[in-house]
């Protein structure tokens, strides 16, 4: 019981738990996670501003904007690639294009254009940057795997989803790119079938108890999933 005339002991929080300083403010508006990125390396954040990707420096905090060529719509997802050479950003709206650009010289390598319908949720390429997987919105709901170097049309393969897609990673088994698929109450592997353009091969991982979750990100590191 506290004696009288003595004030309460008050802790100090500003000296025992040190807060981050806010260094940056973008001002942008974002629907989801996937409008930003950060490369493997640290050096680089981007992050979607209407039609613009922003490209920011880390070290000295320079911005460099990136547009792509004809009538480009609003941005909704960008992903670097794994060793951080090359940025890829999904745009919003019927028949969403994809653009990959080189981080280091700003310059457009390639553009895809999707058969999704309703915007493109997210993008993630594969372990060797060759390919690039692409998620749609809730209203579509399908993932594909293109080849972005090649130019070509037609996705390598495509999987339809009755339940939301939240998020897609790309990892690599025996040499060959696998998907991973997070959603809401699922949680699966695509492989990729013989021949290119047919529907991928799915695989649903167990989630026991945890199988009425919604799972709004998925990674992976060797042989382990983490979502």
């Amino acid at each position: 019981m506290e004696k009288k005339g003595k004030k309460p002991k008050v802790a100090n929080f500003a000296t025992k738990n040190q807060a981050l300083p806010l260094e940056w403010v973008s001002g942008h508006t974002v629907e989801s996670h996937n409008h930003i990125a950060s490369s493997p390396d640290g050096a680089w954040l981007a992050l979607t501003a209407g039609c613009v990707l922003v490209l920011r420096c880390t070290a000295d905090g320079s911005e460099r904007y990136l547009l792509a060529r004809g009538s480009p719509k609003p941005l909704s997802c960008v992903a670097f690639s794994s060793d951080g050479r090359l940025v890829a950003a999904g745009e919003t709206g019927n028949n969403p294009a994809v653009s990959v650009w080189s981080v280091q010289e700003g310059k457009l390598q390639g553009r895809i254009e999707t058969m999704h319908q309703y915007g493109l949720l997210c993008v993630a390429f594969s372990p060797d940057g060759q390919q690039l997987a692409t998620a749609g919105t809730e209203h579509d709901g399908r993932v594909a795997m293109w080849q972005w170097g090649s130019g070509a049309a037609e996705p390598r393969g495509c999987a339809t989803f009755a339940a939301p897609v939240r998020s897609v990673a790309v990892g690599s088994r025996a040499g060959s790119p696998t998907l991973l698929v997070a959603g809401n109450q699922f949680l699966c592997q695509l492989r990729f079938p013989a021949a290119d353009g047919a529907e991928l091969v799915r695989t649903d991982i167990g989630l026991g108890p945890y199988a009425e979750a919604t799972y709004v990100a998925v990674a992976h590191a060797g042989e382990r999933v983490y979502a």
